[in-house]
C-alpha cells in the first residue's frame, strides 16, 4: 500500500511562490502580484503572512503585472487575461470587472478615471463608471513605464524605439519626447511630484517633471530591474543580474549597497519607508534607511 502523501507545510513568514511581478499598499497591508498565478496576495506586514488571496476564477498561467491603488478608497485595480478587476481590501469578490485590452502598466488619474499602458503601445484613459476608454494616445511600443500627475502622463516603451513620451491628458496630444540609448524598464514620480526617475538599460536617470530636463544620469547596474523613491532625497534600485540592492541620493550619488542578495528582482517602498525586496522565487527581504545606509529588518 502506497504511503499517504504528506501535505506541504504552510509557508513561513515572508516566504513567496511564485515570482513577484509588482507590489502595492492598501489599508495598512502589503499587496503582491504574481507571475503565472493570476492572483494578488494581501499581507500582514507585521507578521509577514498572507491574509487573503484575490483571484477571479481558476488558477491560470496569467501574470499580474501592475497594481494601482484607487485614491480615497481601500480598493486596488489589476489586470489579468485582458480583464480589469477592481478589488476591495479583504473582500473575496471583485467590486468591478471591466473588459481590458492587455495592460502592462496602470495608474489612477483620480478616483473616477485611470490610465492603462498597453502591450499594444497605446495609452488609454478609462472612465470607471462606464468601463470604457475615453481617450487613446499612440506611444508606438509596449508601454512598461507610466507616471502621471493627473494632467500630464509620461510613458516609456520596451522595444528598439527607446523613447519617453509626454502627454496632455485633456487632449491626448504628445507634448514632448525624450530619446534614450536603451529601453525604459520602469519609472516612478518623486513623492513631491517635482521629478521622475527611470531605469534605461543599466542607467538611473532623473528628470525634472515640468521641463523634462535631465538632472541625473548614472550607471546603476549592469541591468537594473526596479526602482522606488524612499523619500524626496533617496532612491533605491535593484538588479537580479548583478545581485545588488543600491541606495542613491537624488543627485545620483551612491550611498550604500547590498551585494549579497540572490536575484533581487522587484522592490517597493511602503508608506512607512520600509523597502520590500522580492528575492527570486523565495522570499521578501525588508530594509530601512538610517543615516544614508540600508539596514536589514
Amino acid at each position: 500500500m502506497a504511503a499517504k502523501k504528506k501535505d506541504a507545510p504552510p509557508p513561513g513568514p515572508w516566504e513567496i511562490a511564485p515570482f513577484i511581478c509588482c507590489f502595492g499598499f492598501v489599508s495598512g497591508h502589503l499587496l503582491t502580484g504574481h507571475a503565472l498565478d493570476n492572483e494578488v496576495r494581501e499581507w500582514d506586514p507585521g507578521a509577514g503572512l498572507v491574509l487573503a488571496g484575490h483571484r477571479k476564477g481558476r488558477k491560470a498561467k496569467e501574470s499580474v503585472l501592475a497594481i494601482a491603488v484607487r485614491p480615497g478608497h481601500e480598493q486596488f485595480l489589476v489586470e489579468t487575461d485582458k480583464v480589469l478587476l477592481l478589488w476591495a481590501s479583504g473582500k473575496p469578490k471583485p467590486v468591478r470587472e471591466i473588459v481590458g485590452l492587455g495592460s502592462s502598466t496602470l495608474a489612477w488619474i483620480d478616483e473616477r478615471r485611470f490610465l492603462t499602458g498597453g502591450s499594444d503601445g497605446v495609452l488609454r484613459v478609462w472612465d470607471l463608471e462606464s468601463g470604457k476608454p475615453t481617450l487613446e494616445a499612440e506611444h508606438g511600443e509596449r508601454i512598461v513605464g507610466l507616471a502621471t500627475d493627473g494632467e500630464v502622463a509620461w510613458t516609456g516603451g520596451w522595444s528598439d524605439n527607446h523613447t519617453i513620451s509626454r502627454w496632455d491628458l485633456s487632449t491626448g496630444k504628445a507634448i514632448g519626447k525624450i530619446e534614450l540609448e536603451d529601453a525604459c524598464s520602469v519609472m516612478e514620480r518623486s513623492p513631491d511630484g517635482a521629478r521622475v526617475a527611470l531605469i534605461s538599460g543599466g542607467a538611473l536617470r532623473v528628470f525634472d517633471w515640468a521641463t523634462a530636463k535631465q538632472l541625473v544620469k548614472v550607471d546603476a547596474h549592469s541591468r537594473a530591474e526596479s526602482l522606488a523613491w524612499i523619500d524626496d532625497a533617496h532612491i533605491v534600485t535593484c538588479s537580479e543580474f548583478d545581485n545588488t540592492l543600491r541606495l542613491w541620493d537624488a543627485h545620483g550619488k551612491k550611498l550604500d549597497e547590498r551585494a549579497d542578495l540572490p536575484r533581487p528582482a522587484r522592490l517597493a517602498v511602503g508608506p512607512d519607508g520600509v523597502v520590500y525586496v522580492a528575492i527570486a522565487y523565495q522570499r521578501i527581504d525588508r530594509f530601512r534607511v538610517t543615516k544614508d545606509a540600508l539596514s536589514a529588518i
